[in-house]
């Protein structure tokens, strides 16, 4: 398969991703109410309700860093690397950096991000209505640039560490 064409593309926060987060959490909210107020078993015992309530506002503090996490960027393909520009990018010469699709939704995608001078990867949101010119080109480019990091790991200036 030949190598997708050079592609820069916007991730990080959208309204989508807002509202699909409340969403998670809210559902996560409905399925503790029910449990200790609606469910026809009677009432929960005291530790399962403490469980219940702590469990949904951890989750929310979970949504709400994943959230703050996700700054605008921009996910660059040059052909042979991928690149992060703009806050805390974690690449700095360390060797070439990878992207992962975590989850494709068609017009969705959930990425991970991992550079080699980082310790943790990042996740990265991107959607067809942030650039829908350009959309393609990044999912080809996803896609196909599985053949080209071997390829980018022996280009000079990969190996150093």
């Amino acid at each position: 398969m030949a190598d997708a064409p050079a592609v820069t593309y916007p991730v990080g926060r959208t309204p989508l991703l807002g509202a699909l987060l409340a969403l998670l959490w809210l559902a996560g909210a409905g399925g503790v109410v029910f449990v200790l107020f609606l469910a026809p078993t009677g009432t929960p015992s005291a530790p399962s309700a403490i469980i219940s309530i702590v469990s949904l506002i951890f989750s929310g503090l979970g949504l709400r860093a994943f959230w703050r996490s996700q700054q605008p960027r921009q996910l660059v393909w040059d052909g042979a690397r991928w690149a992060l520009d703009g806050p805390a990018s974690g690449q700095d010469g360390g060797g070439p950096a990878r992207v992962q699709v975590g989850f494709d939704g068609q017009r969705v995608l959930l990425l991970r991000w991992d550079a080699p001078t980082r310790r943790r990867g990042a996740w990265l949101w991107a959607q067809a209505s942030s650039d829908p010119v350009r959309w393609h080109l990044l999912r080809c480019a996803l896609y196909s640039s599985g053949h080209s990091i071997a390829r980018a790991a022996s280009l000079p200036g990969a190996e150093r560490a």
